[in-house]
Protein backbone atom coordinates (compact mmCIF):
# COMPACT_ATOMS: atom_id res chain seq x y z
CA UNK A 1 0.00 0.00 0.00
CA UNK A 2 3.01 2.39 0.80
CA UNK A 3 4.05 2.05 -3.07
CA UNK A 4 0.71 2.66 -4.11
CA UNK A 5 0.18 5.33 -2.34
CA UNK A 6 3.15 6.95 -3.23
CA UNK A 7 2.68 6.05 -6.98
CA UNK A 8 -0.82 7.73 -7.00
CA UNK A 9 0.62 11.05 -5.10
CA UNK A 10 3.30 11.23 -7.63
CA UNK A 11 1.10 10.72 -10.90
CA UNK A 12 -1.39 13.29 -9.33
CA UNK A 13 1.31 15.64 -9.27
CA UNK A 14 2.76 15.34 -12.16
CA UNK A 15 -0.70 15.58 -13.83
CA UNK A 16 -0.68 18.83 -11.91
CA UNK A 17 2.71 20.09 -13.39
CA UNK A 18 2.07 19.09 -16.71
CA UNK A 19 -1.27 21.28 -16.77
CA UNK A 20 -0.54 24.50 -14.59
CA UNK A 21 0.14 24.40 -11.12
CA UNK A 22 -2.52 26.34 -8.83
CA UNK A 23 -3.15 26.40 -4.76
CA UNK A 24 -5.80 23.92 -3.40
CA UNK A 25 -9.07 25.30 -4.41
CA UNK A 26 -9.90 28.04 -1.98
CA UNK A 27 -13.14 29.11 0.04
CA UNK A 28 -12.76 32.42 1.98
CA UNK A 29 -14.97 32.22 4.92
CA UNK A 30 -17.96 35.04 4.93
CA UNK A 31 -16.74 38.97 4.99
CA UNK A 32 -18.35 41.98 4.73
CA UNK A 33 -19.92 43.65 1.69
CA UNK A 34 -20.64 46.80 1.85
CA UNK A 35 -21.92 50.05 0.03
CA UNK A 36 -18.95 52.38 -0.71
CA UNK A 37 -16.59 53.67 -3.70
CA UNK A 38 -15.20 50.69 -5.50
CA UNK A 39 -12.31 52.23 -6.72
CA UNK A 40 -11.26 54.17 -3.91
CA UNK A 41 -11.75 51.11 -1.61
CA UNK A 42 -10.96 48.42 -3.63
CA UNK A 43 -8.00 50.28 -5.66
CA UNK A 44 -5.42 51.20 -6.91
CA UNK A 45 -5.27 47.98 -8.85
CA UNK A 46 -7.19 46.25 -11.04
CA UNK A 47 -7.75 43.65 -13.59
CA UNK A 48 -11.34 45.00 -14.63
CA UNK A 49 -12.68 48.63 -13.10
CA UNK A 50 -16.34 48.79 -14.67
CA UNK A 51 -18.55 48.65 -11.23
CA UNK A 52 -20.49 52.23 -11.69
CA UNK A 53 -24.35 53.46 -10.69
CA UNK A 54 -26.74 54.18 -13.79
CA UNK A 55 -27.77 52.04 -17.15
CA UNK A 56 -29.83 49.28 -17.07
CA UNK A 57 -30.81 46.23 -14.76
CA UNK A 58 -30.41 42.55 -14.23
CA UNK A 59 -31.63 40.03 -11.76
CA UNK A 60 -29.99 37.10 -10.17
CA UNK A 61 -32.53 34.72 -8.04
CA UNK A 62 -32.13 32.39 -5.62
CA UNK A 63 -31.07 29.32 -7.07
CA UNK A 64 -29.92 30.86 -10.50
CA UNK A 65 -26.02 32.34 -10.42
CA UNK A 66 -25.19 35.10 -12.86
CA UNK A 67 -22.28 34.01 -15.08
CA UNK A 68 -19.75 36.82 -17.00
CA UNK A 69 -16.73 36.18 -18.72
CA UNK A 70 -14.58 39.50 -18.30
CA UNK A 71 -10.94 40.42 -20.32
CA UNK A 72 -8.85 40.78 -17.22
CA UNK A 73 -5.93 44.01 -17.98
CA UNK A 74 -3.99 46.15 -15.93
CA UNK A 75 -1.39 43.98 -14.36
CA UNK A 76 -2.58 41.09 -16.42
CA UNK A 77 -1.16 41.19 -19.85
CA UNK A 78 -1.69 38.38 -22.89
CA UNK A 79 0.99 35.66 -22.93
CA UNK A 80 2.53 36.64 -19.61
CA UNK A 81 3.55 33.35 -19.02
CA UNK A 82 3.84 31.77 -15.06
CA UNK A 83 2.33 33.96 -13.13
CA UNK A 84 0.61 34.06 -9.54
CA UNK A 85 -2.77 35.66 -9.82
CA UNK A 86 -3.90 37.35 -6.74
CA UNK A 87 -7.64 38.39 -6.48
CA UNK A 88 -8.40 40.84 -3.35
CA UNK A 89 -12.04 41.93 -3.50
CA UNK A 90 -14.84 42.53 -6.50
CA UNK A 91 -16.89 45.62 -7.11
CA UNK A 92 -20.38 46.03 -8.10
CA UNK A 93 -23.74 48.59 -8.43
CA UNK A 94 -27.07 47.53 -7.47
CA UNK A 95 -30.57 49.13 -7.62
CA UNK A 96 -32.30 51.11 -5.61
CA UNK A 97 -35.37 48.36 -4.37
CA UNK A 98 -34.37 46.74 -1.54
CA UNK A 99 -37.16 43.62 -2.30
CA UNK A 100 -34.69 43.22 -5.00
CA UNK A 101 -31.89 42.64 -3.10
CA UNK A 102 -32.92 41.09 -0.23
CA UNK A 103 -29.94 38.72 -0.33
CA UNK A 104 -28.45 37.89 2.57
CA UNK A 105 -25.01 36.57 1.26
CA UNK A 106 -23.11 36.67 -1.88
CA UNK A 107 -20.84 33.51 -3.14
CA UNK A 108 -18.52 34.53 -6.12
CA UNK A 109 -16.31 32.08 -7.67
CA UNK A 110 -13.40 32.96 -10.30
CA UNK A 111 -12.45 30.63 -13.05
CA UNK A 112 -9.26 31.46 -15.77
CA UNK A 113 -10.32 30.12 -19.10
CA UNK A 114 -6.92 29.21 -20.81
CA UNK A 115 -5.61 30.28 -23.71
CA UNK A 116 -8.96 29.05 -25.81
CA UNK A 117 -10.79 31.72 -23.02
CA UNK A 118 -13.89 29.55 -23.70
CA UNK A 119 -16.12 28.36 -20.95
CA UNK A 120 -16.06 24.54 -20.44
CA UNK A 121 -12.78 24.68 -21.95
CA UNK A 122 -10.59 21.62 -21.01
CA UNK A 123 -7.67 24.15 -19.56
CA UNK A 124 -10.24 26.18 -17.07
CA UNK A 125 -8.97 26.29 -13.87
CA UNK A 126 -11.17 27.11 -11.31
CA UNK A 127 -9.29 29.33 -8.52
CA UNK A 128 -11.63 29.25 -5.99
CA UNK A 129 -14.69 31.02 -4.33
CA UNK A 130 -15.23 33.83 -1.69
CA UNK A 131 -18.59 35.00 0.35
CA UNK A 132 -19.54 37.89 2.33
CA UNK A 133 -22.52 38.63 4.36
CA UNK A 134 -24.69 41.51 1.98
CA UNK A 135 -25.81 44.80 4.16
CA UNK A 136 -27.78 46.16 1.67
CA UNK A 137 -28.98 50.50 2.37
CA UNK A 138 -29.46 52.18 -0.48
CA UNK A 139 -28.67 51.75 -4.20
CA UNK A 140 -25.15 52.57 -5.74
CA UNK A 141 -21.75 50.98 -5.56
CA UNK A 142 -20.73 48.19 -3.31
CA UNK A 143 -17.45 46.71 -2.08
CA UNK A 144 -16.74 43.04 -0.78
CA UNK A 145 -12.83 43.10 0.08
CA UNK A 146 -11.50 39.51 0.32
CA UNK A 147 -10.05 39.25 4.12
CA UNK A 148 -8.59 36.00 2.25
CA UNK A 149 -7.41 36.67 -1.18
CA UNK A 150 -7.84 34.30 -3.65
CA UNK A 151 -4.30 33.23 -5.55
CA UNK A 152 -3.37 30.47 -8.06
CA UNK A 153 -0.09 29.90 -9.93
CA UNK A 154 -1.36 29.98 -13.56
CA UNK A 155 0.18 29.66 -17.00
CA UNK A 156 -0.85 33.05 -18.60
CA UNK A 157 -1.68 32.63 -22.21
CA UNK A 158 -5.38 34.01 -22.68
CA UNK A 159 -6.97 36.77 -20.42
CA UNK A 160 -10.34 35.85 -19.93
CA UNK A 161 -12.14 34.84 -16.63
CA UNK A 162 -15.56 33.91 -15.99
CA UNK A 163 -16.99 35.48 -12.59
CA UNK A 164 -20.09 33.97 -11.23
CA UNK A 165 -22.21 35.44 -8.73
CA UNK A 166 -24.58 33.59 -6.55
CA UNK A 167 -26.89 35.05 -3.95
CA UNK A 168 -28.68 33.92 -1.38
CA UNK A 169 -30.71 34.00 1.87
CA UNK A 170 -32.35 31.62 5.11
CA UNK A 171 -35.51 31.39 2.81
CA UNK A 172 -33.87 30.18 0.03
CA UNK A 173 -34.72 33.23 -2.03
CA UNK A 174 -32.20 35.15 -2.10
CA UNK A 175 -32.03 38.44 -4.77
CA UNK A 176 -29.42 40.69 -6.56
CA UNK A 177 -30.63 43.27 -8.98
CA UNK A 178 -27.57 44.16 -10.61
CA UNK A 179 -26.61 47.44 -12.68
CA UNK A 180 -25.45 46.59 -16.50
CA UNK A 181 -24.53 48.46 -19.70
CA UNK A 182 -21.41 49.10 -21.75
CA UNK A 183 -18.20 48.07 -20.25
CA UNK A 184 -15.25 50.59 -19.89
CA UNK A 185 -13.21 48.00 -20.02
CA UNK A 186 -14.70 46.68 -23.40
CA UNK A 187 -16.87 49.17 -25.16
CA UNK A 188 -18.35 47.07 -27.38
CA UNK A 189 -19.17 44.72 -24.74
CA UNK A 190 -22.71 45.17 -22.74
CA UNK A 191 -23.02 43.09 -19.37
CA UNK A 192 -23.07 43.05 -15.10
CA UNK A 193 -20.94 45.97 -14.65
CA UNK A 194 -18.08 44.67 -11.64
CA UNK A 195 -14.74 45.39 -10.87
CA UNK A 196 -11.86 43.22 -9.45
CA UNK A 197 -9.08 44.32 -7.96
CA UNK A 198 -5.73 42.51 -7.29
CA UNK A 199 -2.12 42.08 -8.43
CA UNK A 200 0.08 39.65 -10.24
CA UNK A 201 3.49 38.33 -9.43
CA UNK A 202 5.95 36.36 -12.20
CA UNK A 203 7.28 33.09 -11.36
CA UNK A 204 9.93 31.47 -12.58
CA UNK A 205 8.57 27.15 -13.47
CA UNK A 206 9.76 24.96 -12.98
CA UNK A 207 11.52 24.98 -9.73
CA UNK A 208 14.45 22.84 -9.61
CA UNK A 209 16.05 22.34 -13.17
CA UNK A 210 19.41 22.44 -12.58
CA UNK A 211 20.54 19.15 -12.62
CA UNK A 212 24.36 20.21 -12.26
CA UNK A 213 23.21 21.99 -8.29
CA UNK A 214 25.07 20.17 -5.55
CA UNK A 215 26.73 17.61 -7.45
CA UNK A 216 30.21 17.14 -6.35
CA UNK A 217 32.53 18.90 -9.36
CA UNK A 218 36.54 17.73 -9.68
CA UNK A 219 38.88 20.49 -11.08
CA UNK A 220 42.35 20.09 -12.47
CA UNK A 221 43.82 22.81 -9.59
CA UNK A 222 42.62 25.12 -7.45
CA UNK A 223 43.95 28.51 -6.64
CA UNK A 224 43.75 28.91 -2.47
CA UNK A 225 39.86 28.99 -0.76
CA UNK A 226 38.41 29.15 -3.83
CA UNK A 227 37.33 25.67 -3.97
CA UNK A 228 35.19 23.66 -6.31
CA UNK A 229 32.20 23.62 -4.24
CA UNK A 230 31.06 26.87 -5.47
CA UNK A 231 31.20 25.52 -8.98
CA UNK A 232 27.60 23.90 -8.01
CA UNK A 233 26.12 25.63 -4.98
CA UNK A 234 23.45 27.66 -6.59
CA UNK A 235 24.96 30.91 -5.55
CA UNK A 236 26.36 33.39 -8.22
CA UNK A 237 28.07 35.57 -5.59
CA UNK A 238 31.72 36.81 -6.01
CA UNK A 239 32.61 34.99 -2.66
CA UNK A 240 31.08 32.01 -4.04
CA UNK A 241 33.97 31.16 -6.87
CA UNK A 242 36.17 28.47 -7.90
CA UNK A 243 39.57 30.11 -9.28
CA UNK A 244 42.00 27.80 -10.85
CA UNK A 245 45.95 27.86 -10.44
CA UNK A 246 46.77 27.27 -13.49
CA UNK A 247 47.62 29.76 -16.40
CA UNK A 248 45.83 27.90 -18.97
CA UNK A 249 44.25 24.85 -19.94
CA UNK A 250 41.98 23.86 -16.95
CA UNK A 251 38.92 22.04 -16.73
CA UNK A 252 35.87 21.25 -14.22
CA UNK A 253 33.91 18.23 -14.26
CA UNK A 254 30.40 16.94 -13.30
CA UNK A 255 30.06 13.37 -12.53
CA UNK A 256 26.48 12.23 -11.85
CA UNK A 257 25.53 8.96 -10.38
CA UNK A 258 23.75 7.89 -13.56
CA UNK A 259 23.55 9.06 -16.69
CA UNK A 260 21.28 12.20 -17.58
CA UNK A 261 20.32 14.01 -19.96
CA UNK A 262 21.69 17.86 -20.72
CA UNK A 263 20.19 20.05 -23.37
CA UNK A 264 21.90 23.37 -22.37
CA UNK A 265 24.62 24.93 -20.37
CA UNK A 266 24.62 28.34 -18.18
CA UNK A 267 28.15 30.24 -16.69
CA UNK A 268 28.81 32.98 -14.57
CA UNK A 269 32.26 33.79 -14.66
CA UNK A 270 34.74 36.70 -13.57
CA UNK A 271 34.44 39.50 -10.65
CA UNK A 272 31.47 41.50 -11.11
CA UNK A 273 31.44 42.08 -14.85
CA UNK A 274 34.51 41.72 -15.49
CA UNK A 275 37.09 39.09 -16.60
CA UNK A 276 34.55 36.40 -18.83
CA UNK A 277 36.31 33.65 -20.19
CA UNK A 278 36.60 34.24 -23.71
CA UNK A 279 36.92 30.68 -25.30
CA UNK A 280 35.59 27.81 -23.82
CA UNK A 281 33.68 23.93 -24.57
CA UNK A 282 31.87 22.04 -23.22
CA UNK A 283 32.03 17.97 -23.88
CA UNK A 284 31.12 14.90 -21.97
CA UNK A 285 32.63 11.44 -21.93
CA UNK A 286 31.15 8.59 -24.14
CA UNK A 287 33.26 6.03 -21.94
CA UNK A 288 35.90 5.92 -23.79
CA UNK A 289 37.01 9.72 -24.44
CA UNK A 290 36.01 12.98 -24.46
CA UNK A 291 33.87 14.37 -27.32
CA UNK A 292 32.91 18.03 -27.63
CA UNK A 293 29.39 18.84 -27.44
CA UNK A 294 27.93 20.38 -30.95
CA UNK A 295 27.40 23.85 -30.20
CA UNK A 296 29.03 24.19 -27.04
CA UNK A 297 31.75 25.63 -27.96
CA UNK A 298 32.13 29.84 -27.35
CA UNK A 299 34.60 31.88 -28.95
CA UNK A 300 35.42 35.49 -28.41
CA UNK A 301 33.16 35.81 -25.34
CA UNK A 302 33.29 39.51 -23.43
CA UNK A 303 30.17 38.25 -21.39
CA UNK A 304 30.17 37.38 -17.60
CA UNK A 305 27.23 35.18 -17.81
CA UNK A 306 26.80 32.87 -20.84
CA UNK A 307 24.28 30.43 -22.33
CA UNK A 308 24.60 27.47 -24.81
CA UNK A 309 22.34 25.54 -25.72
CA UNK A 310 23.31 22.24 -27.62
CA UNK A 311 22.67 20.97 -30.85
CA UNK A 312 20.82 18.21 -29.80
CA UNK A 313 20.46 16.90 -26.12
CA UNK A 314 23.54 14.54 -24.64
CA UNK A 315 22.75 11.96 -22.34
CA UNK A 316 25.72 11.10 -20.34
CA UNK A 317 27.50 10.47 -16.44
CA UNK A 318 30.40 12.93 -16.91
CA UNK A 319 30.72 16.61 -18.12
CA UNK A 320 33.09 18.70 -18.83
CA UNK A 321 33.74 22.46 -19.33
CA UNK A 322 37.72 23.04 -20.34
CA UNK A 323 39.04 26.36 -21.44
CA UNK A 324 42.67 27.52 -22.60
CA UNK A 325 42.09 30.93 -20.82
CA UNK A 326 43.17 30.93 -17.50
CA UNK A 327 43.41 31.57 -14.42
CA UNK A 328 39.41 30.77 -14.79
CA UNK A 329 37.46 32.50 -12.22
CA UNK A 330 33.80 30.88 -12.35
CA UNK A 331 30.71 31.51 -9.80
CA UNK A 332 28.21 28.90 -10.65
CA UNK A 333 28.04 26.35 -13.83
CA UNK A 334 24.49 25.10 -14.45
CA UNK A 335 23.34 21.86 -16.29
CA UNK A 336 19.80 21.81 -17.77
CA UNK A 337 17.66 19.43 -19.47
CA UNK A 338 16.50 20.06 -22.83
CA UNK A 339 13.85 22.73 -22.87
CA UNK A 340 13.39 23.62 -26.58
CA UNK A 341 15.50 26.18 -28.53
CA UNK A 342 15.69 28.87 -26.04
CA UNK A 343 16.56 26.83 -22.91
CA UNK A 344 15.80 27.67 -19.23
CA UNK A 345 16.03 31.60 -18.18
CA UNK A 346 19.36 33.33 -17.18
CA UNK A 347 19.80 32.16 -13.77
CA UNK A 348 16.31 29.39 -13.26
CA UNK A 349 17.28 27.72 -10.26
CA UNK A 350 20.24 29.86 -9.01
CA UNK A 351 20.17 32.91 -6.66
CA UNK A 352 21.66 35.83 -8.55
CA UNK A 353 19.95 38.03 -5.34
CA UNK A 354 22.78 39.93 -4.00
CA UNK A 355 20.14 40.42 -0.75
CA UNK A 356 18.75 37.12 -0.79
CA UNK A 357 18.16 36.19 3.11
CA UNK A 358 21.29 38.96 4.49
CA UNK A 359 20.59 40.99 7.32
CA UNK A 360 17.94 43.56 7.11
CA UNK A 361 16.84 46.07 9.40
CA UNK A 362 14.41 49.11 9.45
CA UNK A 363 12.78 51.93 11.09
CA UNK A 364 10.21 50.10 12.01
CA UNK A 365 7.68 47.20 11.14
CA UNK A 366 4.25 46.10 12.35
CA UNK A 367 3.43 43.16 14.51
CA UNK A 368 4.46 39.81 12.55
CA UNK A 369 5.82 41.69 9.26
CA UNK A 370 9.34 42.08 10.31
CA UNK A 371 12.24 43.62 7.85
CA UNK A 372 13.77 39.70 7.18
CA UNK A 373 10.46 39.36 4.76
CA UNK A 374 11.50 41.72 2.70
CA UNK A 375 14.67 39.61 1.97
CA UNK A 376 13.01 35.93 1.91
CA UNK A 377 13.15 35.46 -1.39
CA UNK A 378 9.20 35.30 -1.54
CA UNK A 379 6.70 37.62 -2.70
CA UNK A 380 4.06 35.70 -1.47
CA UNK A 381 0.93 37.53 -0.01
CA UNK A 382 1.34 36.91 3.52
CA UNK A 383 5.37 37.80 3.33
CA UNK A 384 6.40 41.16 3.62
CA UNK A 385 7.43 43.85 5.87
CA UNK A 386 5.15 46.63 6.52
CA UNK A 387 5.48 50.12 8.40
CA UNK A 388 2.56 52.66 9.60
CA UNK A 389 5.36 54.86 10.91
CA UNK A 390 5.02 58.53 9.61
CA UNK A 391 7.64 60.25 8.28
CA UNK A 392 11.17 59.41 6.75
CA UNK A 393 11.50 55.28 7.14
CA UNK A 394 14.57 52.97 5.72
CA UNK A 395 15.26 49.53 5.04
CA UNK A 396 18.40 48.49 5.21
CA UNK A 397 20.48 45.67 3.41
CA UNK A 398 23.88 44.51 4.48
CA UNK A 399 25.58 42.54 1.72
CA UNK A 400 28.59 41.42 3.47
CA UNK A 401 30.83 41.73 0.82
CA UNK A 402 32.19 44.54 -1.16
CA UNK A 403 29.73 44.22 -4.35
CA UNK A 404 29.14 45.56 -7.61
CA UNK A 405 25.47 46.44 -7.85
CA UNK A 406 23.32 47.06 -10.85
CA UNK A 407 19.41 47.03 -10.89
CA UNK A 408 17.02 45.89 -7.95
CA UNK A 409 13.34 44.76 -7.98
CA UNK A 410 10.67 45.89 -6.04
CA UNK A 411 7.74 44.31 -4.78
CA UNK A 412 5.43 46.56 -3.20
CA UNK A 413 1.98 46.96 -1.89
CA UNK A 414 -0.35 44.18 -0.99
CA UNK A 415 -4.07 43.60 -0.06
CA UNK A 416 -5.63 47.18 0.16
CA UNK A 417 -2.23 48.83 0.53
CA UNK A 418 -1.25 51.02 -2.55
CA UNK A 419 2.73 50.11 -4.35
CA UNK A 420 5.01 52.24 -2.95
CA UNK A 421 4.45 55.90 -4.92
CA UNK A 422 8.30 57.53 -4.25
CA UNK A 423 11.44 56.36 -2.82
CA UNK A 424 14.84 56.50 -3.34
CA UNK A 425 17.94 53.68 -2.96
CA UNK A 426 21.23 54.12 -0.91
CA UNK A 427 24.31 52.93 -1.02
CA UNK A 428 26.91 53.32 2.04
CA UNK A 429 30.31 54.14 0.82
CA UNK A 430 32.31 53.73 3.88
CA UNK A 431 31.40 56.49 6.18
CA UNK A 432 27.74 58.51 4.80
CA UNK A 433 24.53 57.18 2.80
CA UNK A 434 24.84 58.35 -1.16
CA UNK A 435 21.86 58.59 -3.00
CA UNK A 436 21.96 56.05 -6.42
CA UNK A 437 22.07 57.85 -9.35
CA UNK A 438 18.88 56.75 -11.19
CA UNK A 439 16.81 55.07 -8.34
CA UNK A 440 14.74 58.33 -7.05
CA UNK A 441 11.51 57.21 -8.19
CA UNK A 442 7.91 59.55 -7.95
CA UNK A 443 4.73 58.94 -8.88
CA UNK A 444 5.58 54.97 -9.06
CA UNK A 445 1.66 52.81 -9.47
CA UNK A 446 3.73 49.44 -10.31
CA UNK A 447 3.29 46.90 -7.75
CA UNK A 448 6.07 44.87 -8.99
CA UNK A 449 8.57 47.61 -10.23
CA UNK A 450 12.04 47.31 -11.87
CA UNK A 451 14.80 49.47 -11.45
CA UNK A 452 18.25 50.32 -13.42
CA UNK A 453 20.96 52.10 -11.99
CA UNK A 454 24.52 53.03 -13.26
CA UNK A 455 26.34 50.10 -11.01
CA UNK A 456 28.17 51.25 -7.93
CA UNK A 457 30.00 49.11 -5.43
CA UNK A 458 29.42 48.88 -2.18
CA UNK A 459 29.04 46.81 1.44
CA UNK A 460 24.98 48.43 2.12
CA UNK A 461 22.22 49.38 0.17
CA UNK A 462 19.07 51.01 1.64
CA UNK A 463 15.57 52.39 0.74
CA UNK A 464 14.58 55.66 1.68
CA UNK A 465 11.00 56.89 2.03
CA UNK A 466 8.57 59.13 3.41
CA UNK A 467 5.61 56.65 4.26
CA UNK A 468 2.30 57.73 3.21
CA UNK A 469 0.34 56.22 5.88
CA UNK A 470 0.93 52.54 5.29
CA UNK A 471 3.90 50.74 3.29
CA UNK A 472 4.15 47.16 2.21
CA UNK A 473 7.17 45.62 0.80
CA UNK A 474 6.95 42.29 -0.09
CA UNK A 475 10.72 41.44 -1.73
CA UNK A 476 14.01 43.86 -2.34
CA UNK A 477 15.95 42.13 -4.83
CA UNK A 478 19.41 43.69 -5.13
CA UNK A 479 20.87 42.17 -8.01
CA UNK A 480 24.77 42.30 -9.59
CA UNK A 481 25.98 44.51 -12.32
CA UNK A 482 26.52 42.54 -15.67
CA UNK A 483 28.01 42.72 -19.01
CA UNK A 484 26.36 45.91 -20.38
CA UNK A 485 23.86 46.12 -16.89
CA UNK A 486 21.14 44.95 -19.10
CA UNK A 487 19.76 43.50 -15.69
CA UNK A 488 17.20 40.58 -15.19
CA UNK A 489 13.14 40.13 -15.72
CA UNK A 490 10.54 40.46 -13.07
CA UNK A 491 10.89 37.00 -11.27
CA UNK A 492 14.23 36.00 -11.15
CA UNK A 493 15.55 34.30 -8.24
CA UNK A 494 11.83 34.33 -6.56
CA UNK A 495 11.17 31.61 -4.41
CA UNK A 496 7.76 29.54 -4.78
CA UNK A 497 6.97 27.73 -2.07
CA UNK A 498 4.71 30.60 -0.51
CA UNK A 499 5.20 32.60 2.91
CA UNK A 500 7.55 31.48 5.63
CA UNK A 501 6.58 28.60 7.38
CA UNK A 502 4.35 27.39 4.69
CA UNK A 503 5.59 24.41 2.36
CA UNK A 504 3.93 22.03 -0.70
CA UNK A 505 3.07 18.83 0.62
CA UNK A 506 2.88 16.00 -1.78
CA UNK A 507 0.32 13.94 0.98
CA UNK A 508 3.34 10.89 1.56
CA UNK A 509 5.47 12.84 3.72
CA UNK A 510 7.40 14.32 1.36
CA UNK A 511 7.95 18.48 1.88
CA UNK A 512 10.04 21.17 -0.18
CA UNK A 513 11.35 23.69 2.36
Amino acid sequence: MKTYHSFLSRFFLWLMVACCIVFPLQETHAQSIQAGNVTTLLGPSFFVDDASDGGSDTDINQPSVQSSTRLFSGPLTANQGPTRVILTGLGFAAHTSATDNDAAAVAVTFTYLGADELVGGVDDIVMGTATGNLTFTAGGEYVFRFTSPLAADLSITGRRFRIQIAPSNGSNNGSLKLKTGALASEPSVTGVKLSVAGMTTPLIRPGRVNLAKFQIPLVSSTNGQRGAGYLTDGVTGNDHRWESANAQWSNAVIEFPYPVEVGSSQVFAGIDDTLPIANYSIQYFNGTSWITIPGASTSNNTNVENEVVFGSAVTATRFRLIAQDGPLRIREWALYPPNGPSGFSLGADLNLNVAYQRAAVATAHTAGHFPLEAVDGRTHINSFWRTTTSGTNTLTVNLQVNTKIGSAHLYSGSAGVAPLPAFVMQSWNGSVWQDIPGTSITGNTSADRVISFTPVTTTQVRLRFTNPGTTTIREWQIFPANSGNVGYPLGTSIVESGAVGEYDTYHDAFYQI
